[in-house]
């Protein structure tokens, strides 16, 4: 992530399975921006309720509450 100044990352809370545990991206493996450069990185990574299927809207739907929608609106109101 050397040149990536902004992007989001949807973490799942209920997710057990251990091929999906967390990568934290937070703060990057790149060096920062040059002081005096007005380029600022954003890098909010925010969790939601439900597995790695559920978030990313992959899961078959429920009955009850539709996991993916909460990070869909976040994703698309941070993109506006």
């Amino acid at each position: 992530m050397n040149h990536v100044c902004y992007f989001r990352h949807a973490l799942n809370l209920d997710e057990r399975r251990v091929k999906f545990l967390p990568e934290y991206a937070h703060g990057g493996s790149g060096k920062p921006p040059p002081k005096g450069s007005n380029v600022k990185v954003q890098v909010p990574e925010v969790w939601f309720a439900g597995t790695h299927s559920d978030i990313g809207g992959g899961n078959v739907q429920n009955a009850g509450m539709d996991h993916s929608r909460p990070p869909l609106r976040w994703m698309v109101l941070e993109a506006a």
